[in-house]
């Protein structure tokens, strides 16, 4: 099922302007995605890949929009929100695999992250490590029967370089008196 705005049913989609849209919970529906795309900007189409027997959608929507640019800008500000107690991820949509500039594969970097404090949860994590560059993921890994975190977590970056730099910073330890820091001003009720 799909909705769309003003063009065909058999259009082709932009693959530039559309975004994937992950970790949706059940109750989530097009309609409900629609609107809050649309605040991002103009929305051609939504497309939510459902199971043939149970008619349940499998988590994730493609929203295509008008231009790359409202696309980038969804992603900037619709990424890690809270929706039904979950943390939405946007990404680009991608083909099945992503080509560098040599036309081979293109991996992310990934960057693994130890001794996290309890509180730390994957939007923090997201937003601390986004001010190094583009992050593509950060998952708190927890316990699989409740939402306690086990202390580590994976955060992928775009480029190798962003991880890299994160890496060091982390190294040096200044990472931990950043995290600390932004926690204490978290616990005093202050905005970061």
């Amino acid at each position: 099922m799909s909705l769309t705005s003003n063009a065909t049913k058999d259009h082709d989609r932009n693959q530039e302007a559309t975004v994937w849209c992950g970790n949706l919970d059940q109750q989530a529906t097009e309609e409900l995605v629609w609107e809050m795309c649309v605040q991002a900007g103009p929305v051609v189409d939504v497309t939510m890949p459902r199971d043939k027997i149970t008619y349940q959608h499998s988590g994730y929507a493609f929203v295509e929009f008008k231009t790359p640019e409202d696309a980038d800008y969804a992603i900037r500000i619709l990424n890690m929100i809270k929706l039904y107690g979950k943390h939405l991820k946007v990404n680009k949509a991608a083909k099945d695999k992503k080509e560098g500039e040599d036309g081979g594969e293109q991996f992310a970097a990934n960057l693994f992250v130890r001794n996290l404090h309890p509180d730390v949860d994957n939007k923090f994590l997201y937003d601390t490590f986004s001010s190094f560059g583009c992050v593509l993921t950060a998952k708190v890994m927890t316990e699989d029967d409740s939402a306690t975190s086990k202390g580590y977590a994976f955060v992928s970056f775009d480029t190798f370089e962003v991880c890299i730099l994160s890496f060091l910073f982390c190294s040096f330890n200044l990472f931990s008196i950043r995290l600390r820091m932004l926690l204490s001003q978290r616990w005093r009720g202050s905005t970061l």
